[in-house]
């Protein structure tokens, strides 16, 4: 090659200029694809990354309703439980209202047979 620019100084240094000018270009073809490559890596990682943080609401927004159902469900029980106490309050005060009626009107049958029987006598 150094003789051949020496035969023609302009010829020689024009081929190795080319080749040296393809190298660049061909480096720079493969810097272009890289580049390319790593942004559409990067797009990618930003559609995956948008997906995650959607995801993650959803999560957010299921935990959210688990905890406000759990609450109803336990305010539920507790009216329920509260319900359930106020009528077996009331069974009770039924009953004894019922004992005591029913000793009253004893009370009065035994009375009644108490004033037959003298009414009987006389």
């Amino acid at each position: 090659e150094l003789e051949r620019v020496q035969v023609d100084p302009t010829k020689g240094c024009s081929i190795a200029i080319k080749k040296k000018l393809e190298k660049v270009e061909s480096s720079l073809a493969r810097a272009r694809s890289e580049t390319r490559k790593h942004q559409q890596m990067y797009r990618k990682a930003e559609a995956e990354a948008q997906k995650c943080r959607a995801l993650e609401r959803k999560i957010s927004d299921l935990k959210q309703g688990k905890v406000a159902l759990m609450k109803k469900q336990r305010e539920a029980a507790a009216r329920h439980r509260n319900f359930m106490d106020a009528k077996t309050r009331e069974i009770h005060a039924l009953k004894k209202k019922e004992r005591k009626v029913g000793q009253k009107v004893s009370k009065l049958e035994a009375e009644c047979h108490k004033y037959k029987t003298n009414l009987e006598r006389r």
